[in-house]
């Protein structure tokens, strides 16, 4: 029926306030669309007809918010203000719950498709070089604003991308993805994510990080890498190159650049010098055959070399170019009884042609254009 007596479907002009003063336990106020329904459910304006909320025949709502007149305080377009009261078992309070679903019957057959729970867009028209503007698209903040009480965790934000139990497969997880692109020109700082430490109190915490990369995995072989630097492109393309993985130049470090997982540290302790803590070792490479007239092609730094007999290199090339200059190699002849004869002048730099016989060494620096011989012990 209509309200105070008025047929369905006419229209009610009211002047004043309205109260709808409930008097029982029911639904005070419901608008029901008819039944060709294809305007707008709710509509509130302004006295000048401008609209300020629009609630379409989906649902789907519209705030059409201008800040007011006072240009010296914040506007809050749409405020959520309340209590956080309940001190129950799991009582859980949230300012905004958003629960988006696509249910079955509702299988994507085609691509381009983008879905999120919140989108935000804050734009800019202004024409204006006033410094110090900031411009978000998200603000949060969590606080703990009792000089008495205990909060046990604060965060200022939390995301999660999950794969529930059950569910198909996932091609790629992320559960944080940060983009910067400036197509126009930025001047002074382009950064996708600036993380920082503010601590202000004088209590030092038992553990304090800039940033806690931890892997939690219960099943597999765990993650491959902490953190993975890579370029999109490929190695020719210049635009994405990167002038260094990790940059230590303007920060005031302690004790170590890095600290490696037993403790041992590497240390840029002044200009031009890393300081080892430990010792520096490096890996046995798989080992190479040489055969009669071949050409050694190390597999890395300490490599073994072996032979079926007694044998000597090539007289033109004994060991391939070395990828950069100042690269080391340490040559180990394994073989029992078996001489190896590295040819000098032959890519090579040597007071001769040395004999490597059983555990003899030969280390050498590649400059550029020859193995420069170093170093190497008679061990047979």
């Amino acid at each position: 029926m209509g309200i105070g007596g008025a047929s369905a479907g006419a229209k009610l002009d009211v002047t004043g306030n309205v109260m709808i003063d409930g008097g029982a336990d029911e639904v005070q106020l419901t608008v029901q669309g008819h039944s060709t329904q294809t305007s707008d459910l709710v509509l509130v304006e302004t006295s000048d007809g401008t609209d300020r909320l629009n609630i379409d025949d989906y649902g789907q709502t519209v705030f059409s918010v201008s800040p007011d007149a006072d240009s010296d305080n914040y506007d809050r377009w749409v405020t959520i203000q309340g209590y956080m009261t309940g001190k129950t078992t799991k009582d859980r309070n949230y300012g905004l719950y958003v629960s988006m679903q696509r249910p079955a019957g509702q299988e994507l057959d085609v691509g381009d498709h983008d879905e999120a729970g919140i989108q935000v867009r804050v734009d800019t028209h202004a024409v204006t070089t006033t410094a110090g503007t900031v411009l978000r698209a998200i603000d949060g903040e969590a606080k703990a604003d009792n000089p008495d009480g205990t909060v046990t965790n604060l965060f200022g934000g939390s995301f999660t991308a999950k794969s529930d139990t059950g569910a198909g497969d996932v091609g790629t997880m992320v559960g944080l993805s940060s983009n910067v692109q400036n197509n126009a020109a930025v001047d002074d700082l382009l950064v996708s994510a600036d993380i920082r430490l503010m601590r202000q109190a004088a209590t030092e915490p038992t553990a304090e990080y800039v940033m806690q990369v931890r892997s939690s995995s219960t099943t597999g072989t765990g993650a491959d890498a902490a953190i993975y630097v890579t370029s999109d492109y490929s190695d020719t393309h210049a635009a994405d190159d990167m002038a260094y993985g990790i940059d230590f130049d303007t920060a005031d470090i302690g004790t170590a650049e890095i600290r490696g997982s037993n403790g041992e540290t590497l240390n840029n302790v002044t200009d031009t010098t890393w300081a080892f803590s430990g010792f520096v070792a490096y890996n046995e490479a798989a080992g190479v055959i040489v055969t009669e007239g071949s050409t050694i092609t190390a597999l890395g730094t300490y490599q073994p070399i072996s032979s079926a007999g007694a044998v000597t290199t090539s007289a033109t090339t004994a060991i391939a170019d070395g990828v950069k200059n100042g690269q080391m190699l340490i040559l180990v002849n394994e073989n029992a009884s078996d001489t190896i004869i590295i040819k000098d002048s032959a890519n090579t730099h040597l007071t001769g042609d040395v004999t490597l016989g059983n555990d003899d060494t030969l280390v050498l620096l590649w400059d550029g254009a020859d193995w420069l011989a170093i170093g190497g012990e008679n061990n047979s």
